[in-house]
């Protein structure tokens, strides 16, 4: 992904200009030093990219078939209630497919703010208070692809995952209505299941101002980056 993402920049680059002339003077290689930082930047971006991706193909793999949870799950997660699995298996693989996704999201999710660090230092680096840095066409279309990319996979993992839990949901709401047209009545367990399901706010289930996508636009990187934009176009 890295060298298709090199040759797209290569492809464009006659349609868009150049980068900008660098204003240093001395024998310092410093074209060397950005050809690395930058490549080294977007090793970074697609590993992101590819660890996130990997969760929504297993979010996929999910759907496909009930995930069995042995009973040492239970034991696992320390469940306070002890729950018996015996008369609803299906049901409580839902619930602990959606723990799941929360506890490995969470970890995931905070990959997405590294990119986005280093956008902000790249941006800063440039700003004039440090030198007579310019901003061309080319430049700013690098980094505002650097940036879609980054947002990109801070967006896919929470779609994937609240995608998932929607189903999960459906599922747990017709065996409650099921359970309702055989017996009647809803056990309490089924009803207990989908409440916490729907309170789980950890990982990809945070609330929209905990997301990575939306801490990821607060972010430095994103206000300097899209107040040097207009600072180019002002020009």
């Amino acid at each position: 992904m890295v060298i298709l993402y090199v040759v797209l920049l290569v492809l464009i680059r006659p349609l868009i200009g150049n980068y900008p002339n660098i204003p240093i003077r001395g024998a310092f290689n410093f074209l060397a030093l950005i050809t690395f930082t930058c490549v080294l930047f977007l090793v970074l971006t697609f590993f992101v990219i590819d660890a996130i991706l990997l969760h929504c193909g297993f979010l996929k793999q999910l759907k496909i078939a009930e995930t069995y949870w042995p009973r040492d799950t239970f034991k696992g997660f320390k469940y306070p209630t002890k729950p018996d699995p015996e008369g609803y298996e299906t049901e409580l693989a839902y619930f602990w497919d959606i723990l799941l996704i929360s506890r490995r999201t969470e970890a995931v999710g905070n990959l997405i703010y590294y990119p986005f660090i280093i956008l902000f230092c790249l941006i800063v680096a440039r700003l004039p208070f440090f030198d007579n840095w310019t901003w061309t066409p080319m430049l700013v279309v690098t980094l505002s692809m650097h940036f879609s990319l980054a947002l990109f996979a801070a967006w896919r993992l929470p779609k994937a995952a609240v995608e998932y839990r929607d189903d999960a949901l459906g599922q747990l709401n017709l065996s409650r209505r099921k359970a309702l047209m055989d017996k009647g009545s809803v056990p309490e367990a089924i009803d207990t299941m989908i409440d916490e399901v729907r309170t789980i706010h950890k990982g990809a289930f945070s609330y929209p101002w905990d997301q990575p996508a939306i801490r990821a636009l607060l972010l430095p990187s994103g206000g300097i980056g899209i107040a040097t934009l207009l600072q180019y176009l002002a020009h």
